[in-house]
């Protein structure tokens, strides 16, 4: 059984970069070029994004809860969100999103606000309260968003709005605590150190895991399907698109819980792909079609 779980860390953030640029080239075809075989090729390009979002949230979940410092992994992701944040805003100033309609949100403005949130919680006593901001940004980007008519969003800039907005910020910090109060069950059962890591190299505890950690997604990606019907005014996502996303709880069950490959150049190559990947996609399809 234990052959099943083949995915390591390192692996699992190649499927999840892969996906994002599969999401994103969907987004550039469609920008610049029309037609049904082109229609179709978005289609299927941007389906396939749909799994980098969750793959991305349980990465970021695995890093909360086995970092070793939470302050230095919550400014790492707080610098690359500086650093998206001033390249989106030269963007949206520079005339380029009037020019050649290109625009998006800042994907580590929500793992910046996620983290921020689960760092306040698990403190003591009344700094938990502290909680309440990033919670009330996300709500209120999310609440501003749906009300038909309130056009408020227009005026706050693309570099400060969290992409996949309340949806991506429930699915991180379900994710995290359902992951760590399992972890914390298991320490009460046994009461020892050593016992306690080895139940955790048994597939009964792989599976349960894993399972614990894609369940969210499940259900996260079923309530975003169903509210698209019944509540599409409530939805701020294609829904046919988006339920796509718990076809990504397949590779999450298959999670080794290893790291695999990792040295310095991977761990900061993988925080440079999302703003490089964008600059080049965004370079190639300007130069070709300007």
């Amino acid at each position: 059984m234990k052959k099943l779980f083949k995915i390591d860390n390192f692996v699992l953030k190649i499927i999840a970069c892969l996906t994002m640029l599969c999401d994103h080239l969907g987004v550039f075809l469609d920008m610049y070029l029309s037609g049904n075989a082109v229609t179709t090729a978005v289609l299927v390009l941007r389906t396939i994004g749909r799994l980098a979002l969750p793959i991305f949230t349980f990465l970021i979940v695995e890093g909360a809860l086995h970092t070793k410092n939470m302050k230095m992994y919550i400014l790492r992701i707080g610098i690359m969100a500086a650093i998206i944040a001033i390249a989106l805003l030269v963007i949206q100033y520079a005339g380029i999103i009037q020019t050649y309609g290109f625009s998006t949100t800042n994907i580590f403005v929500l793992f910046l606000l996620a983290l921020l949130t689960i760092f306040c919680l698990n403190q003591k006593k009344w700094f938990k309260l502290f909680a309440i901001f990033p919670i009330a940004y996300v709500v209120f980007i999310y609440v501003i968003q749906v009300i038909p008519n309130l056009y408020i969003i227009n005026y706050i800039p693309k570099a400060f709005i969290p992409d996949y907005g309340l949806y991506g910020f429930v699915l991180i910090l379900v994710s995290y605590f359902i992951l760590k109060y399992y972890n914390f069950s298991i320490s009460k059962v046994f009461n020892d150190p050593s016992l306690e890591e080895a139940y955790k190299e048994t597939t009964e505890y792989r599976i349960k895991y894993n399972l614990f950690a894609a369940l969210p997604i499940i259900i996260l990606s079923l309530i975003i399907t169903v509210f698209g019907y019944v509540a599409p005014v409530l939805n701020t996502m294609p829904v046919d698109l988006q339920s796509y996303a718990a076809l990504a709880s397949v590779f999450i069950f298959l999670y080794s819980g290893k790291i695999g490959y990792n040295n310095k150049i991977v761990k900061y190559g993988f925080y440079a792909f999302y703003p490089v990947h964008i600059i080049l996609l965004f370079a190639i399809f300007a130069i070709i079609f300007m």
